[in-house]
């Protein structure tokens, strides 16, 4: 790496990292560091929400798929789009929540008790570390490839930034650093994109290039397969803990609805220039790479000096994006739904939000160890799918929304989910090539639509 390259990332690092510690002054309690207390416009709701999606699965992770597998790997993403849409349509206009509502597990509590929320605050908590897991992943191989250190060395100093500024700012840093990067990845992505097809010489480039089966979406699946995984990717990323505090954040409806659409109109160009890049990075590297270093590899060969560290500050950007979140998410609902909720005495605003931050890293290191057992991003994404749709999902989008609901719903409808997804996917192994979690789904979802109203 050239001393400008590496100027323009350092730079990039400490710009994110005092950014966090300025803001963090203004946190004060548990609820500041989950929600803040700011009113953001629209603009500022749409790059965080882009922001915490656009994380290591769905950028080095979908690159892989696509580079691996060819279109399928775009086409599949798509069912975020779609379930962005759906929120903007059917949620996000109908949010029924108090304003002192800060978490996952809070919502929840409002509908079908403490016990519920302690629940749910369990789930969620997994939940995120698995999300968490898939960056930190692409981080690592992001520092392999541009530093030459380690896999595991790379996780370390990469997340170390991370921890920093969402320790210290909760979700102002978050949410501050969420613009910041969603500026710089967008800018990267498309300068990567617009030099990788130049290269191959565009779309005819391509087809003279490659194999007549990366068109085919249904490369080495059967149709049963391919729109089980769209909808584990539809379902998956639905009213996740990270994407509720965003809705939470704003003081408005009408913003929080524009944003989420607008963030479904934004991922559609997205996904396909990561696919694109992908398919490119076959012509390109060939053979001479692996999947999981795709996009830091095309970055090394064919981008300029200059442009390259500002590229590599874009991965960084990409990969931390959804961390913070992620990390954000899990302290608050461990914190907040588990252990306060099943401490019975009552205790000062400056002990929560020391207790949250001291979770935060915790929480941080416990995640590093998930990554180094799940090494590819996206299928570290498949399986923590599988948390959330058969879990929280279906309660949660009735409770969120005001609608009528009762405890054993709760209850009965996680439980049909849990035990669903356990037999389809190990007793069973998958049958039929369908996805554990949407049979979860489905079972939680007929389920608590029986027990509603007993």
């Amino acid at each position: 790496m050239k001393f400008i390259d590496f100027f323009i990332v350092f730079a990039y690092l400490v710009i994110l990292t005092l950014y966090g510690m300025i803001v963090s002054k203004g946190v004060k309690s548990i609820k500041d560091f989950s929600v803040s207390n700011v009113d953001y416009s629209v603009f500022i709701l749409f790059a965080t929400i882009c922001s915490s999606f656009i994380g290591g699965g769905f950028s080095t992770g979908s690159a892989a798929e696509v580079y691996t597998y060819g279109i399928r790997g775009i086409l599949v993403l798509f069912g975020f789009t779609l379930s962005q849409f759906f929120i903007s349509i059917f949620i996000a206009p109908k949010i029924n929540v108090n304003r002192k509502v800060y978490s996952t597990g809070l919502i929840i509590e409002k509908a079908y008790g403490k016990n519920a929320k302690i629940i749910t605050g369990i789930i969620s908590t997994l939940f995120c570390a698995g999300l968490i897991g898939a960056q930190l992943n692409a981080i690592g191989s992001t520092f392999e490839t541009f530093l030459g250190i380690s896999n595991i060395v790379g996780i370390l100093l990469g997340f170390s930034l991370v921890l920093i500024y969402s320790t210290s700012g909760g979700m102002k840093a978050v949410v501050g650093a969420d613009v910041i990067q969603f500026l710089v990845l967008s800018t990267g992505l498309s300068l990567l994109f617009f030099f990788s097809m130049d290269k191959v010489g565009w779309i005819t480039g391509l087809k003279n290039s490659l194999p007549t089966e990366y068109f085919n979406p249904l490369n080495r699946v059967s149709l049963i397969e391919f729109l089980s995984l769209f909808m584990t990717v539809f379902l998956g990323e639905m009213l996740t803990p990270s994407y509720v505090q965003r809705l939470l954040i704003s003081k408005k409806r009408q913003k929080t609805t524009k944003a989420t659409f607008l963030a479904g109109v934004y991922s559609i160009p997205f996904f396909l220039c990561i696919g694109f890049i992908g398919l490119c990075a076959v012509v390109i590297l060939k053979d001479n790479t692996t999947p999981s270093t795709i996009l830091p590899s095309l970055i090394n060969t064919i981008m300029p000096v200059g442009l390259k560290g500002f590229l590599i500050a874009s991965m960084i950007a990409i990969v931390t994006s959804s961390a913070d979140s992620g990390l954000n998410s899990a302290s608050i609902s461990l914190t907040s739904d588990v252990i306060l909720a099943i401490k019975k005495k009552e205790v000062s605003e400056k002990f929560k939000l020391n207790l949250v931050r001291i979770i935060n890293v915790l929480i941080g290191i416990c995640s590093i160890i998930y990554a180094l057992f799940f090494p590819n991003a996206f299928r570290v994404l498949v399986f923590t799918y599988s948390f959330w749709a058969p879990t929280v999902l279906v309660p949660l989008m009735f409770a969120i929304t005001g609608k009528k609901t009762s405890k054993l719903s709760f209850y009965a409808g996680i439980f049909a989910g849990i035990v669903s997804t356990v037999i389809w996917k190990v007793v069973l192994k998958e049958p039929f090539y369908i996805d554990g979690a949407v049979v979860g789904f489905l079972c939680n979802l007929a389920v608590f639509l029986f027990c509603r109203n007993k």
